[in-house]
């Protein structure tokens, strides 16, 4: 067993982010730029293109990009819409934004504030004093850089998510309810992390569920009427998240979190009939269903409050349809919790290297293609089978003592 667990996490980290940055200086334009997504030439696009659907607050009926990129509760718009009011986004491209002083500085500024919401969410979570150099391995990993260049609002939802872990427990009443104002926000914005309302109901605080119903209700209905329209978005809302589903299908490939698109990904490089894929992707979703429906029982019935929460994070992460590399975020939570805790493991060596290869932000390159996003999945996955099954022998161990 490690005696140190996080001296020995930090420097494996250190020697990966120092020699990626060695790289990236040797190389800036080579092969660890894939720490980005399509090596920056899609810069910021999360961010500008909300900004340009969302400039004559009409949303769910703008056609740029198709109508299934508009797939958000309206509180996401809502929240960035001010930033469009400062340039004319509606006439736009994606390159002009790119040209726009105006427009860079709002990138930069909404970059700035996501960063310093995201660390402040990170030291209230961080209760035990594991070091300052958690803030630097965290920040400099491939998930973080991946998303910070997207300008996607998932670093706020990830903080929301920190906050609501950090204070559900709270005995402050005003910082407990704001952790489920936290998670609430956190559900408006992303939907799954609805997920992480299974701690209330383990705990049996069904006043503070119904609360969580009640906000919830009022952030993803009443933003609706600020834009055009108003309620007669909603069936709109539903078409394109259908939309949505279907575009970013298996057979689509960019970095994200899924067990049947790594398989597609992996297979592709094969000679394997089409058929037989097909087959085997089918198998893969019914697994990751299957696979699901059991870690939400082992949640509930797991007493392990970190062992508890990492199945219920895997399912945040690989349930949804388009779970992109930034989702990684919401696993930071995991990490951190982990090297707090003090009880020790025969398996902290291999959670400590599955962290690495989850983290690492140095690209691996095979044929022109990085497979880094690949092998975080993997590191992942294996987590998340080794939490399973121990805490499946923990439950059934429990059960012949009783």
């Amino acid at each position: 067993m490690i005696k140190n667990k996080s001296l020995v996490f930090y420097r494996m980290m250190y020697c990966l982010i120092f020699l990626f940055l060695i790289l990236l200086i040797l190389h800036p334009k080579g092969e660890q730029l894939n720490v980005f997504f399509f090596k920056t030439n899609d810069f910021f696009a999360d961010f500008f293109n909300v900004l340009r659907y969302i400039s004559e607050r009409d949303p769910y009926h703008n056609e740029i990009n198709g109508l299934g990129e508009k797939c958000y509760f309206p509180l996401a718009y809502l929240l960035l819409y001010p930033f469009s009011c400062l340039d004319n986004y509606a006439s736009m491209s994606l390159a002009d934004c790119w040209h726009s002083d105006m427009a860079i500085i709002s990138c930069v500024l909404f970059a700035v504030l996501s960063c310093l919401v995201f660390i402040h969410s990170l030291s209230v979570l961080i209760k035990d004093k594991i070091g300052w150099q958690i803030y630097l391995v965290l920040l400099f990993s491939y998930i973080f850089l991946f998303s910070i260049e997207r300008g996607n609002f998932i670093i706020l939802t990830a903080s929301t998510i920190n906050y609501y872990l950090a204070f559900y427990k709270s005995k402050d009443v005003h910082l407990r309810y704001w952790a489920l104002i936290a998670l609430c926000i956190a559900t408006a914005l992303k939907v799954y992390p609805v997920m992480l309302g299974l701690l209330l109901l383990k705990e049996k605080r069904y006043c503070d569920i119904l609360v969580c119903i009640i906000i919830t209700a009022g952030l993803v209905f009443l933003p609706f009427l600020f834009f055009e329209r108003g309620f007669d978005n909603v069936t709109q809302l539903w078409d394109n998240i259908q939309m949505n589903s279907d575009f970013y299908s298996l057979y689509r490939i960019y970095p994200r979190y899924s067990l049947p698109s790594l398989l597609y990904v992996v297979l592709t490089f094969t000679s394997v009939p089409e058929t037989t894929i097909s087959l085997l992707l089918i198998v893969s979703r019914v697994l990751i269903a299957l696979w699901v429906l059991f870690s939400l029982y082992l949640a509930i019935k797991e007493n392990n409050l970190w062992k508890s929460l990492s199945l219920l994070i895997m399912i945040l992460i690989f349930l949804p349809t388009n779970s992109a590399l930034y989702c990684g975020l919401y696993f930071f939570p995991i990490i951190i919790l982990f090297l707090q805790k003090k009880e020790k493991s025969r398996y902290d060596w291999i959670y400590i290297v599955l962290f690495c290869i989850f983290l690492s932000p140095v690209q691996i390159m095979v044929e022109d293609f990085s497979i880094s996003y690949i092998l975080s999945n993997l590191a992942l996955l294996i987590f998340w089978g080794i939490i399973s099954i121990t805490s499946y022998i923990d439950i059934s161990k429990k059960r012949r003592l009783l």
